[in-house]
């Protein structure tokens, strides 16, 4: 069976498993990348395709850099990449034996790289946060902005659960977002009361004047859909204007979220459920304080420095 053959059923096989756009693209992504290396390496047939011909690829893409178009300097491609792209084929060739067009997996026993859990990045305080929201116009554009902003802010939304809201996951009535996560999972997240207000505002002042029709949620006054960059562009120029210095990024307000329910005394568990997370592992990075927090506490709380206060 040849190259193009076995992409036609396996992508299909992947549709029909329920894949997101995002990671459907990225699945077929690194199934083309894969099969122009194997070209390149004169492997014309699946059975030429052994475990050291994948410690190859490995290697490969240690070497290889990224192609972004957003860098003049493409990086090398981090260890989260190589593992993503790791993991997929990986998934490539349990399809291809349990179609048994292979008889044995030579991924089987591909190694992904270890990753150092990192701490997440300084967040916004809670004044900074109350600055940039009290920056934004009261434009049309604006008024969209800030709905957004409140959503990402005390809902947690990642990047792509924000921009692919529909009006109909709006449940204004019961106060609540439907939202899809990783992995096509629903959850139900809360709306807090600014945040309502903000979003009944867009939908019944400004969404009802623009002339996009479909059921989308973001839209720009022209009528075409919102797309992530424009959006955050937009919000980078508030973050100056309120004089903040950090770089402003999606993934920053969804940690800035967590970080002050934490510090608002709110369960690890309730946490979890608002970030949709699958494992409570994943949401426990939140626990570690920041420097800030350990200094003030080992000065309050450590019998050394109570020592050295009596000797003064």
């Amino acid at each position: 069976m040849n190259w193009p053959e076995i992409e036609v059923r396996y992508l299909d096989y992947l549709e029909r498993q329920g894949y997101s756009e995002r990671s459907f693209a990225n699945y077929r992504r690194s199934l083309r990348q894969f099969a122009k290396w194997c070209q390149e390496e004169g492997l014309k047939d699946w059975q030429d395709l052994t475990s050291q011909e994948l410690e190859g690829y490995q290697s490969y893409l240690m070497l290889r850099r990224s192609g972004s178009k957003r860098t003049r300097h493409p990086r090398l491609l981090s260890a989260v990449t190589r593992n993503r792209i790791l993991s997929e084929l990986k998934t490539l060739f349990r399809y291809l034996k349990k179609q048994e067009i292979l008889t044995e997996n030579p991924a089987a026993d591909l190694e992904l790289s270890r990753l150092v859990k990192k701490l997440p990045g300084r967040v916004l305080s809670i004044r900074e946060m109350r600055l940039l929201l009290e920056v934004v116009p009261a434009s049309e554009v604006g008024l969209r902005d800030l709905a957004m902003l409140e959503i990402l802010y005390t809902c947690a939304l990642r990047r792509s659960e924000l921009m692919g809201l529909g009006v109909e996951d709006c449940w204004l009535q019961e106060n609540v977002l439907k939202v899809l996560g990783k992995g096509s999972k629903e959850r139900l997240v809360p709306l807090l009361p600014s945040t309502l207000q903000a979003l009944e505002i867009y939908l019944r002042q400004v969404r009802v004047r623009w002339p996009g029709t479909g059921s989308r949620l973001w839209w720009c006054p022209d009528g075409s859909l919102l797309q992530d960059r424009a959006f955050m562009d937009n919000v980078c120029k508030y973050g100056q204007q309120a004089g903040l210095t950090q770089k402003l990024h999606f993934h920053l307000f969804r940690h800035t979220c967590a970080t002050h329910l934490l510090k608002g005394k709110a369960d690890l568990r309730s946490i979890q459920v608002l970030l949709g997370h699958a494992q409570l592992n994943t949401t426990a990075i939140y626990t570690r304080v920041d420097l800030t927090d350990l200094k003030r506490v080992m000065r309050v709380c450590h019998p050394r420095e109570k020592d050295l206060d009596a000797l003064e």
